[in-house]
């Protein structure tokens, strides 16, 4: 028995090593929903993919912010309580970005969460993702999406709620093994 539990302790503490969780909270991301969190959140999903991989924590609060890029091998992990809000701020959406480790075109597009070209991706848990959709009723120009995720492969949404887009909700272009759950 004793064995067994120093086999188990191990395991799961190599399994702890090698996909990390980041907490946004610790990049300097603030909850209650009025300070602009999104350069706190992308530090936390690129130290994530720096480091091989893992979770990106959003702990309970409200979390404001404009588009933020994910990186393959991330998940994105909502907990009960957590309120991702999209920025009310036209400005805050579709910045250009170059993907981490690569070269070529930089991708841009008007979503609170957006991927390009990524794999083994994951946005779950119990939180909400709402996109303060009517601050965006205009016709003409881009309105931002709640998720956005083109070429992408084994990209799993399971268990959010997503909330007043200011565009479609979400947009899966070209994705292979795309799963959505409730």
């Amino acid at each position: 028995l004793a064995l067994w539990a120093v086999c188990l302790f191990l395991s799961t503490t190599q399994a702890a090593s090698v996909t990390g969780v980041y907490n946004v909270r610790d990049f300097g991301a603030a909850s209650g929903g009025e300070a602009l969190c999104t350069q706190a959140i992308q530090d936390a999903v690129d130290q994530c993919a720096k480091d091989g991989g893992g979770t990106v924590l959003f702990p309970p609060g409200t979390w404001l912010t404009g588009t933020v890029y994910l990186e393959s091998r991330v998940t994105i992990r909502l907990e009960n309580g957590c309120t991702v809000l999209g920025s009310k701020e036209k400005g805050h959406y579709g910045r250009p970005r170059m993907p981490l480790g690569r070269t070529g075109e930089t991708f841009s597009n008007w979503a609170i969460f957006a991927g390009r070209n990524l794999e083994h991706i994951a946005i779950c848990g119990q939180g909400i993702i709402d996109g303060q959709g009517a601050n965006f009723k205009y016709k003409e120009g881009a309105r931002p999406k709640n998720l956005y995720f083109e070429n992408c492969r084994d990209v799993l949404i399971e268990g959010v709620r997503l909330r007043s887009a200011g565009s479609w909700m979400q947009h899966y272009r070209n994705c292979e093994r795309l799963r959505v759950r409730d």
